[in-house]
């Protein structure tokens, strides 16, 4: 018993963890981010370094908020906002 005990219990998690990540029938990896060349880099990145722990079934979901006139449908100059 001593500090490496305790390293590989976590080592042990983190495998396991790795694992439940990677199989495509007990999750799905979604990185989400918005359409922004900054954010897309980083979501690049992302991928490529989960891709190396054997992460390789991701998708993305693309968010941004817009606004939006609604004056065409009701005659106001209401406005909205929408994700």
């Amino acid at each position: 018993m001593g500090p490496l005990a305790g390293l590989e219990k976590q080592r042990s998690q983190y495998k396991e963890a790795v694992a439940a990540l990677a199989d495509p029938k007990r999750s799905r990896l979604i990185l989400v981010a918005r359409p922004q060349a900054a954010t897309l880099r980083e979501v690049a990145r992302t991928h490529q370094e989960l891709n190396s722990i054997g992460l390789s079934e991701q998708y993305i979901g693309l968010v941004d908020l817009y606004k939006v006139n609604l004056s065409w449908i009701n005659g106001t100059s209401q406005t909205g906002i929408f994700s």
